[in-house]
């Protein structure tokens, strides 16, 4: 259910721009590790830097995704625009299951996070009656779709060499941050510059 944080696109920004900053301040950690004699294949030297780098971006995508879905349930409200129940459920990251007494019970959604952000783009444009700006044919859609494959190997390590970062994959998350970030801006209709 939503509760009583306001939440607008200028609360949205503020957010992108924060965590933004927290991406930038980690890739200049890493960019400064890698240097030009550096084989593509060897680790990056500052391992710490670098693995922040990885959650940074996931902090800017899961909580902007989540921010986009609640702007447009916020909306949905206000202008009495037409969602599905399914829509506002999944918006509220909620699903539904019986209990043994057969009894309703409301529970976390747990959405994949592809699929989540395909969703919170087509809710968004959807009830602001706006295009959507997620191109998931996009180099940066597919940097985001490797950087997801680190960070899933960052939080569930099976080996310490599950914990390292190359340069080829800090490539790729900033490439998917900087896409990332000028899509939302594009879609809310925010300056970037």
């Amino acid at each position: 259910m939503l509760d009583n944080d306001v939440l607008d696109v200028s609360s949205l920004g503020d957010m992108v721009i924060i965590l933004s900053e927290d991406f930038d301040r980690c890739l200049e950690s890493v960019i400064s590790a890698i240097t030009d004699t550096r084989q593509s294949d060897d680790p990056i030297d500052d391992q710490f830097h670098a693995r922040q780098l990885v959650r940074s971006l996931f902090a800017l995508v899961e909580g902007v995704t989540f921010s986009l879905k609640r702007l447009a349930i916020t909306e949905q409200i206000v202008a009495g625009s037409s969602i599905s129940d399914a829509e506002r459920a999944l918006a509220l990251e909620e699903k539904y299951i019986l209990n043994n007494q057969g009894e309703a019970m409301v529970v976390a959604a747990h959405i994949r996070l592809k699929e989540n952000i395909r969703f919170a783009f087509h809710l968004y444009s959807k009830v602001f009656d706006t295009p959507s700006t997620l191109d998931v044919q996009s180099e940066w859609w597919n940097s985001l779709v490797r950087s997801i494959k680190v960070r899933d190997r960052l939080m569930h390590p099976r080996s310490p060499e599950d914990l390292t970062i190359y340069p080829k994959e800090t490539r790729a998350v900033a490439d998917a941050e900087r896409g990332f970030r000028e899509a939302i801006y594009r879609l809310v209709g925010l300056d970037h510059s």
